[in-house]
């Protein structure tokens, strides 16, 4: 049995090319060992970043997904900016009356569903990230599984 020296895939007996990357195969052929496609970040850390401050996307900082610890980040920032805003139009409107309490109560519950939007987005992610690094799944910036607690 080979092994692709680029993806890893099994090939065929005597193929030219790899049919899951199309590398040309050469005669010296790979086979695949215990720490090939490891990563050398722990599962451990990543799992509790991801539990404790993963809405912010602290977990993905550490696996080196910059963009997407970023993403996670302003979106939980949005959402609590929401929430602060939605919350004190809600206190405000109790002190207004006829057309401009309506109004400000109003914006007051758009605003708080703005937040719920923008808070449960990084929270569905977040809750993906536990179980990618629970089932093994997770990888990081190069694609090498996180496998190893500690």
């Amino acid at each position: 049995m080979s092994f692709c020296s680029k993806c890893g895939a099994e090939l065929e007996e005597n193929s030219k090319f790899c049919a899951s990357c199309g590398t040309s195969v050469s005669s010296e052929v790979s086979t695949p060992s215990e720490t090939e496609g490891v990563s050398p970040k722990k599962k451990l850390p990543a799992f509790l970043t991801a539990i404790l401050v993963g809405n912010v996307g602290v977990n993905d900082f550490y696996l080196g997904h910059i963009g997407r610890g970023v993403f996670k980040a302003i979106f939980t920032v949005f959402g609590y900016i929401f929430y602060a805003s939605g919350l004190g139009c809600i206190v405000a409107a109790d002190d207004l009356y006829g057309d401009t309490g309506t109004i400000v109560l109003t914006a007051g519950c758009v605003l708080m569903v703005h937040a719920i939007v923008f808070l449960i987005i990084p929270a569905i992610i977040q809750l993906v990230d536990w179980i990618k690094i629970l089932c093994n799944k997770a990888v990081d910036k190069n694609g090498l599984i996180v496998r190893d607690w500690v």
